[in-house]
């Protein structure tokens, strides 16, 4: 019920600006939400998992897999930024 703040980073890297989240409340992430998560580099390869630490000042740290994206697929496509950043 209380709000917390919210770091996301690839394991091993240093986290980037908190999110904060209100008590009870959902965030979305991504291009076209208020929140985002950038990453400088990923160091996996297209189809492979990145291990994230996401830590709160509330609840501890967890690590999560996730797959890396390349913009092959359409519906992914959006979600990948182009070349230039």
């Amino acid at each position: 019920s209380d709000a917390a703040r919210v770091s996301i980073a690839v394991v091993g890297e240093e986290a980037g600006r908190p999110v904060s989240v209100d008590g009870r409340a959902t965030v979305v992430l991504g291009p076209e939400s208020e929140a985002t998560v950038d990453v400088d580099a990923v160091p996996a390869a297209p189809g492979d998992f990145l291990e994230l630490e996401i830590s709160s000042d509330l609840g501890g740290t967890s690590t999560v897999q996730v797959p890396v994206l390349d913009g092959t697929l359409p519906e992914y496509a959006d979600l990948v930024p182009d070349a230039e950043g």
